[in-house]
């Protein structure tokens, strides 16, 4: 008798397909989970439920510092020192006019340096008035690159905030 050699049918190697493919999903989910778990920076905003809830109030009043018609200009300056070494200085001015163009001293006003990628690094300064509506102050940030600059005035009455994006260099 001669033993006859048993023969697999089509396809057996199908399932073994299936296997890999889902060793490969599963080696590229745990390279996203590690990178994400990883890289994140852990900046977050703070009472954002909060936040998002006086949106209107917030709306409300842009709409009614639009009204008051100041004119508002904020100027950033490196202030070049080589015995700083990596901390950079900064020279900022802020000027304030009226609607029609009369200087507004009497404010108490300060400026925030915000790091919009990393936290702990933010820098809040008070401004000194140098006078005809022109306020100014020296400080020290830590890194170079892209900040958010704040520039916050109240008044007896009213109150301004001025944002823009700088880059520090």
């Amino acid at each position: 008798m001669t033993a006859m050699a048993i023969q697999r049918k089509p396809g057996w190697w199908y399932p073994y397909i299936f296997v890999a493919a889902f060793m490969v999903v599963l080696a590229v989910n745990g390279v996203l989970i590690y990178s994400a778990t990883s890289s994140f920076t852990g900046l977050e905003t703070e009472n954002h439920y909060e936040k998002g809830n006086n949106y209107n109030q917030d709306i409300a009043l842009a709409r009614r510092q639009d009204e008051l018609g100041w004119q508002v200009e904020a100027k950033v300056d490196p202030v070049i020192d080589a015995a700083l070494g990596t901390k950079r200085r900064v020279y900022i001015e802020a000027s304030f006019k009226t609607r029609d163009g009369d200087p507004i001293d009497g404010l108490a006003v300060r400026a925030l340096f915000i790091r919009p990628v990393q936290q702990g690094h933010d820098v809040s300064v008070p401004m000194t008035v140098k006078g005809k509506g022109l306020y100014v102050a020296e400080t020290g940030l830590d890194f170079h690159g892209v900040w958010d600059l704040r520039v916050v005035a109240m008044g007896e009455k009213d109150s301004y905030q001025l944002a823009q994006r700088i880059q520090i260099p």
